[in-house]
Formats: structure tokens, C-alpha cells, sequence
């Protein structure tokens, strides 16, 4: 009894002291984990992924405890960030770890997620000069917040960061080959450029010094682009065969610029940098990017740029690529019946026993037509909502489907649902016509009977039986 006590005291006191955290302003500590793995082969793609238990306001990514960028959040139900981190190189080993901000309180930092990168040219043997290289000469890091493609006119800060803490930072721009300082690049860290114009557009690259340092200086930096959007039509961007792709399908995102266009850069939700490139081998006025084998890594919202000798383009507006395929289907049925009067209304009905809290209708036809409805849980357990459709007509065909989803994956969709063909009746007008000629003829055959009778009637009354003819 005494150990049980024991127990029950310990247990009280931790969660006591789990409240106390809350109250005090402490946040959970966030999750992290990096998309495909964490022994990374060169020259492949790499998304790190950070988690909070619940939304936050802005997800930091570090390395090495320095930070490389942070995300913002556009909507206060979001508990994931994502950050594109591009081609992984050799220099993309290390440690990562994030943290997140609610309410002017950071988060502690997640576990330290540890990459390790490996060549894809097993036969070449690593040089014993270049492991004992010291560490004064490692690079720093540069990187753009909030995205180094800026609109002309506002305002991008550039931060060179460095595992070693040098005294002061520098940063260049290259011109015709070569990097040269201007007098306002030095800086503890971050660089803030604006009001920027065309000729911000460029190559940068930094370096960090240090007076007590033996070298006196590292390497330059990596090189950034930053590229200044101006006054261009803006591209078109869609998907074919369509926006909404079962799991596993192949699918072609496009960008349509103008046919001056030389390069175009296709992004993903916030990313900082461009999931892909495509630089034309002769000036045209569309791109295609292909996703061979849809997951739901590939969800998201995809926007696009050009580039053209006249500059950048602002950005395309927002492609929602949706996958399907993940859970289980809703049924779909028709109130009060799928056959329906020419210039009728229905109600459409979707269900399911899974705790779908929003559904998709989708109409079928020349041009994908779709609805969303949150949906209302019944006393049965099963979870419903109702579309409104109509006035039907014999125009267009009438075949509808539909889908589930649940609030934090509202780009993963279930299975589709059997497809629900809407029957047409005759119209109205055709129904009172002929039921006007059916009275109309009866109308008619009963007056004949009437005039045969009357007739009859007659000639029986003026010749009475038994009377011989003269």
C-alpha cells in the first residue's frame, strides 16, 4: 500500500509540475525529422520537416544552433513547417535542429537531427590533406528573409552566419566575375537591402573576419541569387491531367510566361528556395515540370516565376496540388431521388462512418466543378453533408463524386466514391402537353359515344315496336 501511495504521490507532483510548465509559459518541445532519410546520397533533394503540438507563429530552422530561416505561419490551425533545403551537397552535413514561437515564447530546440551526405562516386578516395584542413576555413552560411526573390521597391535582409563566430561579416556582390565590397556591406551578421531596384538583382556571397584569427578570415560563403520582381505579366501555372491526383499517378505542372522567358523556378509553399528549374534552350513561353510518382510529400501549393532579359516576374498565382488515395470512401446519394426533372434541384448527399470533418463534391464533366462542406456528425455516428444542386438541364452531364478529408491534412484526400449519375425526366411542359392530348382524346371519344346514344335514343321513341311500315 505504502509503494502505491508512493505512486500516486509522484504521479500527482509530475503532472503538478506539467501544469505549473504550461502556466509559466513553457512550450512543448517540437519534433523534427528530414524527407527521404538522414544518410543522403549528393545531388538529390532534401525537405526538413519540424512539428508543434500545436500552431505556432513562426518554425526557425538551425544549424548547428545558428539560424538558417524561419517560417511564418498563415494559419493559426497549422502545426507543420517545411523547409526546402535544395540539392544536398557535401556541406549539407551536420546537425539541424528547430524551435517555434507563440506569443513572443520560444520553444526549447528539438532533439538535433544529424545528416550525413555520401558520395555517389564510390571509387574516389578522400584525401588526408583535405580532413586535417582547419576549421578556420570553413564557409559561412547565406541565406534571404524573407525570400530572395523581392518585389522591386521592398526590402530583403541577408544573414551570414558562422559555426565560428567571426568579429564581423562582409558581404559581396559579383560583377562581370568578380565580388566587390561596397562600404555598406559590413556587418555583425545581417545585411537589410532596400528600397531594392534592378541593380540589386545579382550574385552575392560573404565572408567572415576576425583580427584574433590566425587565417584572419574564412572562405567566401556559397553563392545566393537574389532576383527583383518588376512590373511583368505574372505566369500562369496549372496541372495536368488535373489538380487532383490519385497516390502514385504521374502529374505535369505548367508555367506559361511570356515568350521572351529564359529560365523559370517553380517553389513550394513557403519554401525559400526553388524545388526546381528549368532553364530553356531557347527563349519560350512555358515550362513543364513532372512529378513522376505523386506521394503526399508532393502536396502543397506550387507558385512560379520567369526570368527574361528584362527581369524577374512577380509570381503566378497559387496551384493547389491535391493527392488522393488515403483513406477509406464516403458514400454519395441523392435526395430525394437521382432522377430528376429537366430544370429541377436535388440535394446531394455525403457520408461516411469515418470522422471526416469536411467533404468534397466534384461534378465530372467538360470543366472539374467542385464544393466543399464541413460536415455534421448524426446521432448514428456517421458524419454527413448536404450540396445543393441545380437547376439540372439536359446541357451538360450530370455525374458527381465525392471525397473526405480531415482539418490537418486538407491536401490528402480519401478514396473517391462510387460516381453518382444524375437521371433527367421529361420536362415539365412535355408532361402537361401530353397530358393534354390524352384529355383531349378521351374528351372527344366520349362526345362521339354521347351523339351515338342521343342518335339511338331517337329512333327508338319515333318507330315503336310492333308498328309495320307502308
Amino acid at each position: 500500500m505504502f509503494a502505491l501511495h508512493l505512486i500516486s504521490i509522484v504521479v500527482f507532483m509530475f503532472s503538478l509540475g506539467q501544469t505549473t510548465d504550461m502556466q509559466d509559459g513553457h512550450l512543448p518541445r517540437p519534433s523534427i525529422f528530414a524527407d527521404p532519410g538522414n544518410v543522403l546520397p549528393s545531388g538529390i533533394s532534401l525537405v526538413i520537416t519540424c512539428r508543434s503540438l500545436a500552431g505556432f507563429e513562426r518554425f526557425r530552422l538551425e544549424k548547428e544552433n545558428l539560424r538558417i530561416v524561419d517560417v511564418i505561419n498563415s494559419s493559426s490551425s497549422k502545426t507543420e513547417a517545411r523547409f526546402y533545403l535544395g540539392t544536398v551537397r557535401k556541406d549539407t552535413a551536420g546537425h539541424y535542429s528547430c524551435l517555434y514561437k507563440v506569443k513572443n515564447t520560444w520553444s526549447p530546440r528539438s532533439e538535433t537531427l544529424q545528416l550525413k551526405v555520401i558520395r555517389e562516386d564510390i571509387t574516389e578516395t578522400s584525401s588526408p590533406i583535405s580532413e586535417v584542413t582547419s576549421v578556420e576555413s570553413k564557409k559561412p552560411l547565406l541565406s534571404a528573409w524573407p525570400s530572395p526573390i523581392v518585389p522591386i521597391g521592398e526590402r530583403v535582409t541577408l544573414y551570414c552566419q558562422s559555426e565560428l563566430g567571426f568579429e564581423t561579416y562582409r558581404l559581396f556582390k559579383e560583377h562581370r566575375g568578380r565580388s566587390l565590397q561596397t562600404k555598406d556591406f559590413n556587418s555583425q551578421q545581417s545585411f537589410v537591402i532596400g528600397p531594392v531596384t534592378t541593380e540589386h538583382a545579382g550574385i552575392y556571397r560573404c565572408q567572415g573576419f576576425d583580427s584574433k584569427s590566425l587565417y584572419g578570415s574564412s572562405e567566401l560563403s556559397d553563392s545566393l541569387v537574389i532576383a527583383v520582381t518588376g512590373n511583368f505579366p505574372i505566369p500562369t501555372i496549372w496541372a495536368e491531367p488535373d489538380s487532383v491526383v490519385t497516390k502514385g499517378q504521374a502529374v505535369t505542372i505548367w508555367c506559361l510566361g511570356m515568350p521572351e522567358a529564359q529560365e523559370y523556378y517553380l517553389y513550394k509553399d513557403e519554401g525559400s528556395k526553388p524545388l526546381k528549374t528549368q532553364i530553356l534552350l531557347k527563349p519560350g513561353d512555358k515550362a513543364n515540370f513532372s512529378i513522376p510518382f505523386m506521394t503526399e510529400y508532393d502536396a502543397g501549393l506550387y507558385h512560379c516565376y520567369y526570368y527574361s532579359p528584362a527581369g524577374w516576374s512577380n509570381h503566378s498565382d497559387f496551384l493547389e496540388l491535391v493527392v488522393t488515395g488515403f483513406y477509406s470512401k464516403p458514400n454519395i446519394s441523392a435526395l430525394p431521388s437521382s432522377l430528376v426533372a429537366s430544370g429541377g434541384n436535388v440535394t446531394l448527399q455525403c457520408s461516411s462512418h469515418q470522422g471526416y470533418r469536411r467533404f468534397i463534391l466534384i461534378k465530372e464533366g467538360e470543366k472539374t466543378v467542385s464544393w466543399t462542406q464541413n460536415s455534421q456528425k448524426q446521432h448514428n455516428g456517421h458524419f454527413l453533408a448536404l450540396f445543393p444542386v441545380g437547376p439540372v438541364s439536359s446541357k451538360h452531364r450530370w455525374a458527381f463524386r465525392c471525397y473526405g478529408y480531415y482539418k490537418r491534412t486538407s491536401q490528402m484526400w480519401s478514396i473517391p466514391s462510387e460516381t453518382l449519375q444524375l437521371l433527367l425526366s421529361d420536362s415539365p411542359s412535355q408532361d402537361h402537353t401530353v397530358e393534354n392530348l390524352i384529355r383531349m382524346a378521351v374528351a372527344g371519344l366520349v362526345l362521339v359515344v354521347l351523339r351515338i346514344l342521343l342518335f339511338e335514343a331517337r329512333n327508338s321513341q319515333g318507330h315503336p315496336q310492333g308498328e309495320v311500315w307502308r
